[in-house]
Formats: C-alpha cells, structure tokens, sequence
C-alpha cells in the first residue's frame, strides 16, 4: 500500500475521449474529498481540457497526449507524491514515473518494469465509474458508492454519489 502524506500533491492523467473523461469526474472529485489540503494537477487531452476547466475540485489543468508525453517531465521541477493514469498508452505512464513518486495505471502490454508503478489489472464489464476506481485501490482508499433517493438523478431515479474510505 501507498503511503501519501496528509496533503499530497497529486496527478490524474486522463487521455481520452469526452464521454470516457467525464466519467473520470468522479474520482478526480473523491481524491480531493479523501484528500482536503491536496493539489490535484489534471492533465487531460488537448480537446478535453475545456470540459473540465471549471470543476472546482481541480486545482491545476494542463494538456497532455501520447505524443507530447515523450518529450516533457525530463527538466520539469513539478514533482507529484502519487499519479493516476487512466488512458493506455504507454508514453503517458513513462511520463507519470518521471514525475511522480508513486503511479497508478492498468496493466498493459509496453508498460515499463518499475517498483513505482502498480499495474491495475484489466477487468471487462466493470461500469466505467467503478473501473477508475479500483486505480486507487493500492492508495489505501477503498470507493464508496452511494445511491440515495435524497440525491434523484435527472430521470427521479436514486442518484449516484462516490466518495472514499480509508481503509483499516
């Protein structure tokens, strides 16, 4: 398990398309509640940024891609305690490890071998919301999903509402 300081500095890296980056919302918003004194960096794909830039749990928003993820992090004095790597590519888990501590990304083929970075393994027929999720899992956070009827989604049904628990 990760040990984060009380106020980590931390980076989400989320490459993809826009429905894909909204449901990354969630746990961009449930890392910074687990964690209130935290800097959440969000690098996101240049056409994606602009969905994400008035969420108030996002405290620094930058591009990324697999293209430019090669060439940045060697000179850069941005360091991060943890990352989380939601796209799967793997120029983009090569830049986390230069730049953070500790990296979080699903197992894929190319990743490379480092004692940093926890391979999530890839599970099918996962909901998307709860697939992101378990990236955090080594954290030391286990999600918490609640559906309440205080919360009704805009079809009157129970909302959706995600959040984190240590865990003991």
């Amino acid at each position: 398990m990760v040990v984060l300081p009380s106020a980590p500095r931390l980076l989400v890296i989320s490459v993809a398309r826009i429905g894909d980056t909204l449901l990354a919302t969630p746990l961009m918003r449930g890392l910074k509640q687990a964690f209130p004194g935290s800097e959440l960096t969000v690098l996101a794909h240049p056409r994606r940024t602009e969905v994400l830039q008035h969420l108030s749990f996002i405290d620094c928003l930058g591009n990324i891609d697999k293209r430019t993820a090669p060439w940045r992090g060697w000179l850069s004095r941005a360091r991060y305690d943890a990352a989380v790597v939601l796209g799967r590519e793997p120029a983009l888990v090569r830049y986390a490890l230069r730049v953070s501590r500790h990296v979080s990304a699903y197992d894929e083929p190319g990743l490379p071998g480092d004692d940093r970075l926890d391979r999530v393994p890839v599970q099918e027929g996962v909901h998307a919301v709860l697939d992101r999720l378990r990236l955090v899992a080594g954290w030391g956070l286990q999600a918490l999903v609640l559906m309440s009827d205080a919360w009704p989604g805009a079809d009157g049904l129970p909302g959706l509402r995600i959040g984190f628990a240590p865990v003991l």
